[in-house]
């Protein structure tokens, strides 16, 4: 996980990206996994910087997940 530090700048750090996928979710309510990413990819430099902000948000409960529709929910 990319933190912002001497090595990484907040541009570089997980914590830039948490916007976007949380104003997408705020906007859209639910979507599964698949639409999320197809829709907020185009931000984010590497597929992996896109995994690690959306695992991240899950940690610290900013998102849950809907097992009965299989989506992913906005949670603040």
């Amino acid at each position: 996980m990319k933190l912002p530090s001497k090595i990484f700048t907040v541009k570089e750090s997980v914590l830039f990206f948490f916007p976007i996928i949380l104003e997408y979710l705020e906007r859209e309510t639910e979507k599964n996994i698949y639409e999320l990413y197809q829709n907020t990819i185009n931000f984010f430099p590497s597929n992996s910087d896109w995994i690690e902000t959306v695992t991240c948000l899950y940690a610290v409960r900013a998102i849950n997940i809907d097992e009965e529709k299989g989506t992913l929910v906005y949670a603040l």
